[in-house]
């Protein structure tokens, strides 16, 4: 298994005098590697901060076509084209907010590992659904959905991320033995859909991680790295979750 992976989700956040006192202020050493997802208009810039520093940059949404009529969507392969290495496909926000269905997630997956990038795919159930029992039916069926693709053919990486959308941006994190279950699960699962394969997918934890629990959640078993979301918007905080393992 490859270092932890450790993911700033900044969402529709950033500007650009903001981006750049984030990566001069940003303590990066060796202990994880580190992705950073800025709004897409920010995208080149964020590469042109980071330099030579070992530090990816991805896109926080994409659309399942290379190109075509398709008003206000970019592509995987746009997006590899301007230096992009990473996608994030299925995140909660896009689930509720913009009704995406399993299906397109497995197909924006798809896309994006044709157009040569790692894709971190997210999957996690809502409140009601962990409180009736359900959260382990429904991260399996979203995987098994979207992960009904050849992936012994495949290149590049697809990390899963589990975000418990109950605890996303509530400042409550999943208690750790909520996390050590669920991404036990998931690597069963994974095991059952991809065979041998499955036991070198990283699995990262993703909701209200901070730097004040970051290292607790990174030590779980099955947690190979963090989606982080409002903790990545400061170089500090972000800079010790990076750190966690020191």
């Amino acid at each position: 298994m490859p270092k932890p992976l450790i993911v700033a989700n900044w969402k529709m956040n950033g500007s650009l005098e903001g981006l750049k006192d984030f990566f001069e202020k940003l303590d990066l050493r060796e202990y994880a590697e580190a992705v950073v997802l800025p709004p897409a208009v920010y995208i080149r810039d964020c590469i042109s901060a980071i330099g030579n520093r070992a530090l990816a940059v991805g896109i926080q949404n994409i659309w399942t076509e290379d190109a075509g009529a398709f008003t206000g969507e970019i592509s995987a392969k746009m997006a590899r084209d301007i230096g992009a290495y990473w996608a994030l496909v299925g995140h909660s926000e896009r689930r509720q907010l913009q009704k995406e269905s399993d299906e397109l997630v497995k197909q924006k997956l798809e896309c994006s590992l044709k157009a040569g990038m790692n894709v971190i795919v997210c999957v996690g159930e809502t409140l009601e659904e962990r409180l009736s029992g359900q959260a382990e039916s429904v991260v399996s069926k979203q995987l098994k959905k979207v992960l009904a693709i050849d992936l012994t053919k495949i290149q590049n990486e697809v990390v899963i991320a589990y975000e418990p959308i109950w605890a996303i941006g509530s400042g409550e994190s999943a208690t750790l033995e909520e996390v050590k279950e669920m991404h036990a699960f998931i690597r069963n699962v994974l095991l059952g859909v991809l065979g041998t394969l499955g036991a070198n997918v990283r699995i990262l934890y993703g909701g209200s991680v901070t730097a004040e629990n970051s290292a607790d959640l990174i030590k779980q078993d099955h947690v190979n790295g963090l989606l982080v979301g409002g903790a990545s918007l400061k170089a500090d905080s972000f800079s010790l979750i990076l750190n966690a393992l020191d």
